[in-house]
């Protein structure tokens, strides 16, 4: 009797890992719209996805912080920021886009 209970109880968690791994993959798959191509960090660090592969890029981004990037849903570059800063994809500061 006490085994068949550890039983059902493995089974709930094995469904629930089971559950977890298909919903963070469907995630993973949302990506594919090209949303993420751009990525920028660090000190005028960036890495470019738009070709399927990686390629270092350089932005005017100077931060130990979080920071993000955006792209539309066919990849063309839109912005990124630090939080403070935005700037474009020419790495020019955007109208209103500075502050604290």
């Amino acid at each position: 009797m006490e085994k068949s209970l550890t039983s059902e109880k493995d089974c709930n968690v094995m469904k629930r890992y089971l559950l977890t791994l298909i919903i963070t993959g469907m995630a993973y798959g949302l990506n594919a719209q090209n949303e993420a191509n751009r990525w920028y960090f660090g000190i005028n660090a960036g890495i470019s996805f738009t070709n399927g592969i990686p390629n270092a890029s350089q932005g005017a981004l100077n931060s130990t912080e979080g920071t993000t990037a955006s792209c539309d849903s066919l990849g063309n570059f839109n912005f990124y920021s630090d939080g403070v800063t935005v700037w474009n994809r020419y790495d020019s500061i955007m109208p209103n886009g500075t502050g604290s």
